[in-house]
């Protein structure tokens, strides 16, 4: 009886290891985080970045806050595009060293096969401290921590690609009706130091927000030309933050998220289009010669805590 049973097992066995190769012309696109210093041991990625990504159809590979221009130089060849996450350092020689190198190879005739740069929160202010290079840019004062908004378009705001890019849902009305955009931060840019750098003069602001003294910043932005993008506020967490105060005693949520489905959707639509554009480079990852892995596969581990709830963790 038992050879009956085992011989249809066997049969299923051989058609699972001998699955069809998938008919796709490439795998997803993989993007390379930075990740940031935790302790003297140990950088961290916030799982939600990660997720963020996978959510839009792409991988992540971490690169590290100290990697030197030989290891960077691996990055740009085997990387889709580079996300530059929020948190609290200054703006390394890394993240300089990959802004030149990638930026610096931009050919306005090939704009549609670039690799995109995106940043989020402090990586929305090391993109415009780069690009504007001013490290003195930022103002701080801000009390625009723990707050989602509605976003103030600009007119290039309503007719960009980042909101405008997929037609199936009205981004612009969206963003400007519902408080969905999380905020975290204590510096940022002013609209008029923004238009006062004659360096941002190829860069388009998209969206204003006011904080709760009534202090404007920007809140988001793109290049005219090339696949770069910011934004001031969290479009990851919406999706993927949940932590509590206290998780083992009550559920009072540790920031003020919004998860509704115009947060979830918004979101979703940054994360395709930031995937969108890394897909177009035509980049194929091949872990077997560049050694890479990706940070789902390679971490030491993964901190759990009230702020950024779940992070990866990698020892130095």
């Amino acid at each position: 009886m038992y050879s009956k049973m085992i011989t249809p097992f066997l049969a299923i066995l051989g058609l699972l290891t001998n699955f069809p190769t998938s008919s796709f012309a490439a795998p997803s696109p993989v993007l390379g985080i930075m990740s940031h210093p935790f302790n003297s041991t140990h950088e961290f990625i916030a799982a939600s970045y990660v997720r963020w990504l996978q959510m839009g159809g792409a991988r992540a590979v971490r690169i590290p806050f100290t990697a030197n221009s030989t290891e960077l130089d691996l990055y740009v060849k085997e990387m889709n595009g580079v996300l530059f996450m929020g948190g609290g350092q200054h703006l390394p020689d890394s993240a300089q060293y990959l802004f030149e190198e990638i930026v610096g190879s931009y050919d306005l005739e090939k704009a549609s096969t670039l690799t995109p740069l995106w940043g989020i929160c402090l990586g929305f202010q090391w993109l415009l401290q780069m690009a504007s290079e001013d490290i003195h840019l930022l103002s701080t004062g801000f009390d625009s921590e723990n707050i989602s908004l509605p976003l103030t378009f600009t007119e290039a705001g309503e007719t960009s690609r980042m909101y405008t890019q997929n037609g199936a849902i009205d981004m612009v009305s969206l963003l400007k009706a519902n408080n969905v955009t999380m905020n975290n931060h204590g510096a940022g840019v002013k609209p008029t130091n923004f238009a006062s750098h004659e360096t941002l003069d190829d860069f388009n602001l998209l969206s204003t927000n006011k904080d709760r003294n009534g202090l404007e910043f920007v809140s988001s932005f793109e290049h005219k030309n090339f696949p770069i993008y910011g934004t001031q506020y969290h479009p990851e967490k919406s999706n993927f933050e949940y932590g509590s105060h206290s998780p083992k005693v009550d559920d009072t949520p540790y920031e003020a998220i919004a998860h509704s489905i115009e947060a979830v959707r918004y979101s979703f639509e940054l994360a395709t289009l930031l995937v969108a554009e890394a897909a177009k480079t035509g980049v194929r990852f091949d872990p077997a010669s560049s050694g890479l892995r990706t940070i789902i596969e390679k971490n030491d581990g993964v901190l759990l805590r009230s702020e950024f709830e779940e992070s990866y963790l990698f020892k130095i």
